[in-house]
């Protein structure tokens, strides 16, 4: 029925039970937010084909176990007659459809329409507070789709509605997949706490070689000529494609500090030890960079004020092998101490990925024996790591600050955060 008049003989799209009853306030811890997104509201809709009176999401924010986004609802009319009285902003629930239905998209690469919901509960709250706090969890999947719970909630905590078992059945709409991969590299930033000065830049190894076949000219923009003769000299495609994606990580990186340079003419070089450096020599301040590849990705982080190490490993089940070639004795004796598998995968990820960070700040690479890298503190997310001076090549430049006060050891510390796929860790000297 539209203006009075009838259309056509109605068609029945769901059906449900309705229950009247006064509903308690419910309160919910608020999630923790990034300053870095995973999208704006831009990138989600070339993803999502919905129109601008259905872009009602104003960001995802987070995008790991749980998604976690942002709605902006404005006041306007989406009904040719005048209505009030409404539980909620009537595309609210629209806002939780379009974050679960992202976090598929992300996730596995497909797209889930609404199928049915066992249950949906209003709570006496408005949603005039803006932006609201969408968030979703996935509870499994089903033969057509996946099975969500997801809440709305005001930035003081305040639930407005609630569901649970929400079920999508999985369609082609037509969406834009190709835009996800920028998400994907988003989520990869997001693991790196970084200090307000460095820079960083992540790119997608599968994407630069489909850039590669449909660019010709794409490497001689980017890579100075030795680097690629270095470049052609690669007989193992995976060592050639890391090379080249870290190479290219590394100086996107340099053009936030320097929009106007010409990448060709920067050159990554090796130290002695293997520590990346930029040739760059019309400007004079050291630049500090460390490289790291994970998964179909390569990281570059670049400083001017201190020396940063970064990592990013999967989370894996570890040969015994490995553990020991990694952990020493005392830090072993932490992983007898964890009972459930998955979170001694976790930690022994963890140390793993602190240590060759730590060898990156020392610029010494694989010149190190990791059992010499001791971890002798860990507190929630945050590592101290201990090495005696002697262990470290003499080439190495250790600031003073750096050691101990009776200059046995030298101190430093990782940040370490996680996805369910995999462990970044930030180190730096601890400068007492």
């Amino acid at each position: 029925i539209k203006e009075g008049v009838r259309l056509g003989e109605p068609t029945l799209h769901f059906k449900g039970k309705m229950r009247f009853e006064e509903q308690k306030p419910l309160t919910s811890a608020l999630p923790v937010l990034k300053k870095q997104k995973v999208a704006d509201k831009q990138m989600i809709y070339k993803v999502l084909p919905h129109g601008p009176l259905f872009q009602v999401l104003q960001e995802i924010n987070r995008l790991d176990s749980e998604i976690v986004a942002l709605g902006a609802f404005k006041e306007q009319s989406q009904f040719s007659f005048a209505y009030q009285g409404f539980t909620t902003v009537p595309l609210a629930i629209e806002s939780a459809f379009q974050a679960v239905g992202l976090f598929d998209i992300v996730k596995d690469n497909r797209m889930g329409l609404p199928f049915a919901i066992k249950t949906l509960t209003f709570y006496n709250k408005s949603l005039n507070a803006s932006p609201l706090i969408i968030r979703g969890f996935k509870k499994g999947e089903t033969e057509f789709g996946s099975v969500f719970d997801f809440e709305l909630i005001t930035k003081q905590g305040d639930i407005v509605l609630k569901a649970t078992d929400y079920t999508t059945v999985k369609v082609d709409f037509g969406g834009n997949f190709d835009e996800v991969e920028t998400f994907r590299l988003n989520r990869v930033k997001q693991l790196f706490a970084l200090p307000k000065e460095a820079k960083i830049e992540v790119v997608s190894i599968p994407q630069i070689k489909a850039r590669l076949t449909q660019d010709a000219t794409f490497l001689e923009t980017i890579l100075h000529p030795e680097e690629l003769d270095k470049y052609r000299s690669f007989t193992v495609e995976k060592r050639k494609d890391e090379w080249l994606a870290g190479k290219i990580a590394a100086k996107q990186v340099l053009l936030q500090l320097f929009p106007n340079l010409e990448l060709n003419t920067v050159q990554i070089v090796k130290s002695a030890l293997g520590e990346p450096q930029i040739s760059l020599p019309e400007f004079k301040t050291q630049i500090n960079l460390s490289i790291t590849h994970s998964n179909g990705y390569a990281i570059a982080v670049v400083s001017l004020i201190e020396k940063i190490g970064i990592d990013l490993e999967i989370i894996e089940n570890r040969s015994s092998a490995l553990i020991e070639e990694v952990l020493g004795p005392q830090e072993q004796a932490l992983l007898q101490r964890q009972q459930k598998k998955e979170l001694l995968n976790e930690l022994i990820t963890k140390i793993w990925t602190a240590k060759e960070a730590a060898s990156k700040v020392l610029g010494v690479g694989l010149n190190i024996d990791l059992h010499d890298l001791a971890i002798v503190d860990i507190k929630k997310d945050e590592m101290k790591i201990q090495v005696a001076p002697e262990k470290v090549p003499q080439v190495t430049n250790v600031p003073k600050k750096a050691l101990s006060k009776d200059k046995s050891v030298i101190e430093l510390t990782a940040v370490v955060a996680q996805n369910e796929e995999s462990v970044a860790a930030v180190c730096k000297y601890l400068i007492s």
